[in-house]
Formats: structure tokens, sequence, C-alpha cells
């Protein structure tokens, strides 16, 4: 694992985010307060996308200013009524991407707060607030630089609520906890890699999850998609139980993601009928791998750390690159090189 760049940047997340943890609570409490009585936008693409998806779920119960997440394509290409008593967190890498700075003129147009979850050392001078995560990544799967954002985002939830007077969630120390969460997926990475190896050689991978789990039933695939160079598939929990449920064969992998909580017998549900079916299934929740002592709201980032090593470990063993996302080969480097990042 340590031969990628992938590899050592999730070895070394527990340090990481345990750091951010310290730095980060006085940049996000100074921010929040631009927060309070705000509607908020959520913005992201691809992983910072499932960031942002993440934190609408952590906003939602808390009974907070309304918070939508949306992708930066369908935010400057169908662009919602914007007021300037609005607020954009706009997650983002670097803030590189075209798309990601169309939106930040957006929110500046509309003289809404913006306020940038990136990694450390981007560039945003249009941005109020900028909030750093971890240090730009070496690989191009961006794996930490997400579960830096996701921790940057519950942050924030936590200090609105308390600017507010909420009472605190029942995550609220968990997420304190998430350097010892993450420890303890890398402890049990020999579990991982055995549920990679019996994936290696499915006709077709299926990540399934709902409400909380969705993104990272997202995340999943697209880490698969990403480090180990096949296709995968993303269902909604309650969606996979109709139509896609016919679409599995004998032989196909579902990794069903089924955290403690509100959606676990329906996820047992799944978990029967995919067997019935003769298809495999690797549960990540307390009847197969579990994530720690997380509650169902911040059991996300375990979870996505768990299916980031899982793609990882798929990767190595297709004997994949995972840090380069295929530029070191010449059809797909022309392929990025034909469109605007």
């Amino acid at each position: 694992m340590t031969s990628s760049e992938a590899g050592k940047a999730l070895l070394a997340a527990p340090q990481e985010l345990a750091r951010l943890l310290k730095t980060a609570k006085d940049p996000v409490r100074k921010a929040v307060r631009d927060l309070a009585g705000r509607r908020l936008w959520l913005l992201g693409s691809g992983t910072s996308l499932h960031a942002a998806l993440a934190a609408e779920q952590l906003f939602r119960p808390e009974g907070l200013p309304e918070a939508r997440a949306l992708g930066t394509f369908e935010f400057t290409r169908y662009t919602p009524p914007l007021r300037s008593t609005d607020a954009v967190l706009l997650v983002t890498h670097s803030g590189g991407k075209h798309l990601t700075r169309e939106a930040a003129r957006l929110a500046r147009s509309a003289c809404a707060k913006l306020i940038a979850v990136t990694g450390i050392g981007a560039r945003f001078e249009e941005a109020d607030h900028v909030l750093e995560t971890v240090p730009q990544e070496r690989s191009q799967a961006h794996t930490v630089s997400l579960l830096g954002a996701m921790t940057v985002l519950g942050l924030a939830v936590l200090e609105l609520g308390r600017l507010v007077g909420r009472p605190e969630p029942p995550w609220a120390g968990d997420v304190e906890r998430t350097p010892d969460l993450l420890q303890g997926i890398l402890d049990r990475e020999e579990m991982v890699r055995r549920a990679a190896e019996e994936a290696v050689g499915a006709r077709q991978v299926f990540f399934v999850g709902g409400g909380p789990a969705w993104p990272c039933a997202l995340e999943g695939a697209l880490k698969v998609q990403e480090m180990a160079h096949r296709p995968a598939l993303t269902v909604e929990l309650e969606a996979a139980l109709h139509g896609p449920l016919v679409s599995l064969e004998p032989g196909d992998r579902v990794v069903l993601l089924a955290p403690a909580g509100a959606g676990s017998s329906r996820a047992q549900d799944l978990a029967r009928a995919v067997r019935e079916i003769g298809a495999g299934v690797w549960t990540v929740g307390p009847d197969g791998f579990d994530l720690g002592p997380a509650h169902e709201l911040w059991a996300p980032v375990p979870c996505a750390a768990a299916l980031q090593l899982f793609a990882l470990r798929l990767g190595l063993l297709r004997g994949s690159s995972p840090d380069t996302n295929r530029r070191d080969e010449e059809p797909y480097d022309r392929a990025f090189k034909s469109y605007a990042a």
C-alpha cells in the first residue's frame, strides 16, 4: 500500500485529522458568524460534492438554516435564485477548476457570503473566509482531502448550532474521535484486503447506501473507477430493492453500506435478497465490517476511509496505478486535455 501516494496519504490520515481538529476550530468559529440565519448552498464536484452531500445530512436534522448541496455544474449552468442573504460553502481540493471559479463569481455577484473549504495553500482571494483542510495531495485520488473537508464541515455545523443555541447533536463527540475511528479502519486493513480479493473477479460491483450513507456509496464507486480503473455502479438503498435488483447476477458483488441507525433493517432486507440471487455482499456496518462507535450521521467519515482503502486494494490487485487518473497513458492524457478542467 505504501508504494502508492494514495496509500501513504491514508496511512497518515489519523495524524493529519488530529492536526486539523486542533487548527481548524478558530477559523471555523470566525466563519460561522457569517452563516447564522442564512440559506446555505454547499457546492462541490466529484469527491468534493460527496463532502457537500454528507454535510447536508448533518445540517438537516439540527433545525439550522436551510442547507442544500449542489454540484458546481448544476449551480453554474442551472443557477438557483441567489439572494444577498445566502451563503455559499464551496468545497474544492485546490480551487483551480474553472466551474469552481465560476461558482465563486456567481456567489460574489449576488453579494452572498462565500466560504471556501479547500486544501492548504489554495488561493481564494474572493472568499470571505478560507477554511484550509489538508496539504495538497500528490495522488489524483484525493482521499484525505475528502476526509478533511467532511471534518471541517462537521465542525461548522457544530459551531453554528452553538451560535444559535441548539443542543449538541448526538454525533458531536464523534468528531473529536475521528482520528481514532480512522486508525480503527487502518488497523483492520487485512479485512478490507480480503473484501477486495472477493470483488476483483466480480462481473459488476454495486455500491448501495441510503440516507447518510448515500454520499459514501457515491464515493466508493468513484474511487473504484479512479483507483482500480473498472466500472462501478451506485444504487440508493430503497431503489436497489426494486428495479436494479433484477440486474444482479450470481458472481456480482454488492458493497452494502449499513451503519447502525434508521436504515439498518432495510439494509438487512437487501442483504437477504442479494444472497438469494447468489451475489456476494460485503456489509460495512455492525453486521460486517464495523465502523466503530460512530453515530449514523458521522459514520460517513470512517465509511469513506474504508471504501477508499477498499478501492486502493482493488486497484493494486488489478495492477492499476491508483494515483495518476491514467494521465500516464496517452489516450487518457489526450482525453483530459480535450476539455477545460
